[in-house]
């Protein structure tokens, strides 16, 4: 009888701490995805906040994912953290600014809004958050993470990246791609203390005063969804605009990751760029990049990949020639300047239209001046350097002399052959692993520069270029694609679990 007590005293004490402990937030991250989002960090943190509550707090210690010694506090509607002299602390007040307690960060850094599993919120520096607010140390200021919901931090973020009134199913896949890509990437900051950051660093996230009701549909609809290679969740990187061809990944990194390669895409709408930099300027971002030539003299592109981008340029000086190589190439000239690594120098896009290839299916890579044609009764590869002659299935020819890719459409009308716009119902998302050829044959300029005082820097496509073009993605939504078949476009050989 006595040890019956005894065991039903421990399962009581138990019971208790397990109620009111603070493990019911463990339990909750454990069952949710929840990612620690650094807002202001580093050389943006300071030395003071005041977060605002609506209906009282929870405040307790994160710790390794841990969330310990929670208490409630019904009456506060505002959080002061001050790191001041080596000591950092968190004042909590009531709606008339009357002081209710103090804890030391220490002991006491997260504070969530009493209602955090039913959307609580709090505000700071005039923005709203879902979710909670946690703190660290850093060089004696404090750095400000929100605390949140995955499938909520994406409310915040998705309409950011691709825009907050394209067609749904690019918002869908847009949703798969950036749960994907936080999922993989939780950890990057953690020398700050959090998983990852607010801005296009990571992902854009701007809070819930972003949110518009579109994205949290594309949200929900997915929920949980994530990309998927040999049955594990990868990064699915995406750009703006791939300039007509994807890159794969060890073009513009060093890793060869299978599912990211490069082919053309013929749905991303023409992207074009020019950026004019003078010697002096080049100059000085190769200084700040630790790089001397002395005076630079002229600049050559020493290798392209087989979608076009640039893997090794060289700046030749009068004391010597430094050559940088893929995505360093953008990092040390300035990724708002250099838009991406397509580009000649001097070219003038005025063959743009008339190289903008529409292909259907086939397991033939084309070559440069080739193209294929979908007719009635046929499919085939064609020549279009001077004529085009369309085969048909009984071996007779028909050839239009002349051709130029931009009348394309127009002999298309003649009923000689197709030319696939639109997706036909059933039908799959046309795909061709087609090299890109000479950029320069496409945009004009030229792979080498003598230097005098200016270069003129011409490109096609936004962004590294990596797996899946937003603007691809919402041409594709908008002829009727859905989520999944743009997705299996971008991304070589996955599922979306």
């Amino acid at each position: 009888m006595v040890m019956r007590k005894k065991s039903l005293i421990f399962c009581l004490i138990f019971a208790g701490i397990l109620l009111f402990g603070g493990l019911s937030a463990v339990s909750n991250a454990a069952e949710r995805n929840y990612l620690r989002v650094g807002l202001f960090y580093g050389n943006t943190s300071e030395d003071r906040y005041e977060i605002y509550f609506d209906n009282g707090v929870r405040i307790g210690r994160l710790s390794d994912n841990y969330i310990t010694n929670e208490s409630n506090y019904e009456d506060v509607r505002k959080v002061i953290a001050i790191a001041k002299n080596g000591y950092s602390e968190i004042v909590l007040q009531d709606k008339y600014g009357d002081e209710i307690r103090r804890f030391d960060l220490a002991d006491r850094n997260i504070i969530l809004p009493l209602d955090f599993e039913d959307d609580g919120s709090f505000s700071v520096k005039g923005q709203n958050y879902r979710g909670g607010v946690y703190f660290n140390d850093f060089k004696g200021t404090l750095n400000l993470i929100n605390y949140i919901d995955e499938e909520k931090y994406l409310y915040g973020v998705v309409g950011n990246e691709i825009g907050k009134s394209v067609p749904i199913e690019a918002q869908k896949a847009q949703a798969i791609a950036c749960r994907s890509y936080a999922r993989v990437k939780r950890g990057t900051h953690e020398n700050y203390g959090f998983d990852i950051c607010s801005t296009p660093h990571c992902q854009y996230y701007k809070g819930k005063d972003s949110e518009v009701s579109a994205v949290r549909r594309a949200v929900d609809d997915t929920f949980g969804k994530t990309v998927k290679y040999d049955g594990k969740t990868v990064a699915a990187f995406y750009s703006k605009n791939s300039g007509g061809y994807t890159s794969a990944s060890e073009d513009i990194w060093n890793e060869r990751l299978g599912y990211l390669r490069a082919k053309q895409d013929i749905y991303s709408p023409d992207f074009t760029w020019k950026k004019s930099m003078s010697k002096r300027e080049i100059e000085a971002k190769l200084i700040n990049a630790g790089k001397s030539i002395g005076d630079l003299q002229a600049m050559r592109i020493e290798e392209r990949s087989d979608a076009g981008a640039v893997k090794r340029l060289a700046f030749i000086g009068n004391t010597g020639t430094v050559i940088i190589e893929k995505d360093k190439i953008r990092t040390t000239l300035g990724a708002s300047d250099i838009k991406s690594l397509m580009f000649t120098f001097g070219g003038d896009f005025r063959n743009i239209k008339e190289n903008k290839q529409y292909v259907g299916e086939s397991n033939v890579a084309s070559k440069n001046n080739t193209m294929t044609v979908i007719g009635k009764n046929m499919q085939t590869i064609v020549d279009v350097t001077d004529n085009v002659a369309c085969i048909a299935s009984d071996g007779t020819e028909n050839r239009v002399q002349n051709i130029r890719l931009a009348n394309l459409k127009g002999i298309a009308r003649s009923g000689l052959f197709t030319v696939p716009d639109l997706k036909n119902e059933g039908s799959k998302a046309t795909e061709n692993t087609a090299t890109a050829g000479g950029l320069s044959d496409r945009i004009g300029g030229s792979d080498y520069i003598k230097v005098d005082d200016t270069v003129l820097f011409t490109g096609l496509g936004y962004g590294h270029g990596v797996g899946m073009s937003q603007d691809g993605a919402i041409e594709m939504a908008k002829r009727g694609f859905t989520y999944d078949e743009i997705l299996n476009y971008y991304y070589n050989d996955i599922s979306i679990e």
